[in-house]
């Protein structure tokens, strides 16, 4: 892979470990963590407990991905299994015990602990994982890499709405949870048979050497653009996270009559289906007019698709046999595009400002964007408690032009010659 374009194959083989994590948490987070949630606490702390929940478990995402992306960094290229495979096979076999975890959770405290260990050992994995496209994708090509990583993600995302709300609306939780297992373990069998490390792209500087300080440390005057790039993309995804993290609370509050798993389910498979319409076009667009642009244009669909969602009630705008389009679908609509658009766009703009041979790394410390702005959204349960959904929605919006602004502070690329 290293001196020629890479094939499909490359491309599918490194992209199904992205489809097991999206299958993993857009499963569990909108869905299934909501209602163990709801079984083992108060209602009228449910959304402070679902909040709690996710800042604790992101809070280790946020840690563990950048030093395990390091660590993972300063391996060996070893026979077979490479430098970090290794990562991924543990982390990926411990996740089935912690899912197991969580569906025997008899209270509250264990629901917690399980998704804590859970949170640990996926974050080993995803860690190391981050590490391959700039391993093996020649720079020019990192934003259809990121086009083929986000499609299998939004793939994911797509299929997760509608198996794990059917299951979960039908009552079959054991079987849900199962889907999640069996999806991890075969992901983890492609990759660990499909993707050759010893192919890594020869470019730029070695990981840096040193100790643990050094290796989650980044240097303002070499690294300024990447620091930037992190704080914009930490709140252009608050914005979009308050959102998703408690669309089905909101269904459940304030659609009465409407069973939250046969409307989130969709609404969720919705938002999935027109994000895997947008990525590949995007990566390949971003590749010639340049990855900060078309992260300013997705900034500016999630912005509009969040503050209509102020204005949200749920009401049914068609029907169409039984199936009826509410206005939450609609509001959807640009949520779904710009997500696309964002992921591929302005993940393959933090490619491109971290240094290579270090991509473990940088994209490890990105998580201080991903998982931290997941963090910053389970504190948003305790504004919904007291004042509703409303303030949250509108906080969301200022949160992702505040990001926009932020990303004029990153140079501009320069776009890739056809």
């Amino acid at each position: 892979m290293s001196q020629h374009t890479p094939r499909l194959r490359d491309y599918l083989t490194i992209s199904a470990y992205a489809f097991a994590l999206s299958f993993l948490w857009n499963g569990l987070g909108p869905l299934i963590l909501p209602q163990l949630v709801e079984r083992l606490v108060a209602a009228d702390v449910k959304n402070t407990r679902l909040g709690d929940l996710r800042f604790i478990g992101l809070l280790i995402a946020v840690i563990l991905q950048p030093l395990f992306g390091a660590l993972s960094d300063r391996q060996p290229v070893r026979p077979l299994l490479g430098k970090r495979k290794p990562f991924m096979l543990f982390g990926t076999l411990f996740d089935l015990v912690f899912l197991a975890g969580l569906f025997f959770a008899p209270e509250y405290i264990w629901l917690v602990a399980a998704y804590v260990g859970l949170q640990f050992v996926s974050n080993i994995a995803h860690g190391a994982y981050q590490g391959f496209i700039p391993d093996l994708i020649p720079q020019p090509l990192h934003g259809t890499a990121s086009g083929a990583k986000n499609l299998a993600e939004m793939g994911a995302l797509i299929i997760a709405s509608i198996v794990i709300a059917t299951l979960f609306g039908a009552g079959q939780w054991g079987l849900g949870f199962a889907c999640i297992g069996a999806v991890l373990l075969a992901a983890l069998l492609v990759t660990l048979f499909g993707v050759n490390e010893q192919a890594a792209v020869a470019s730029g500087r070695a990981a840096d050497e040193g100790g643990l300080r050094d290796m989650l440390s980044l240097d303002m005057r070499r690294d300024g653009p990447f620091v930037w790039w992190l704080v914009s993309r930490f709140f252009m995804l608050l914005g979009v996270y308050f959102l998703q993290t408690y669309a089905f609370n909101f269904v459940r509050d304030n659609i009465p009559g409407v069973e939250p798993n046969s409307l989130v389910g969709p609404l969720l498979a919705i938002i999935g289906v027109l994000v895997a319409i947008s990525v590949l076009p995007a990566g390949l667009i971003a590749d010639r007019v340049g990855h900060r642009r078309m992260t300013f244009i997705a900034g500016a669909l999630n912005t509009l698709g969040v503050f209509l969602f102020i204005f949200a009630s749920g009401r049914v705008l068609l029907s169409i046999g039984d199936f009826a389009v509410r206005d939450i679908m609609l509001f959807a609509a640009p949520v779904g595009f710009g997500t696309g658009i964002f992921l591929v766009c302005n993940w393959a703009l933090g490619i491109r400002l971290s240094p290579g041979g270090a991509g473990g790394k940088y994209l490890g410390i990105s998580n201080l964007a991903t998982a931290g702005a997941g963090m910053a959204a389970g504190l948003g349960g305790r504004i919904i408690d007291a004042f509703g959904y409303a303030p949250l929605f509108a906080l969301g919006t200022v949160s992702i032009l505040f990001g926009m602004a932020l990303l004029l502070m990153v140079p501009a690329d320069r776009p890739r010659t056809p």
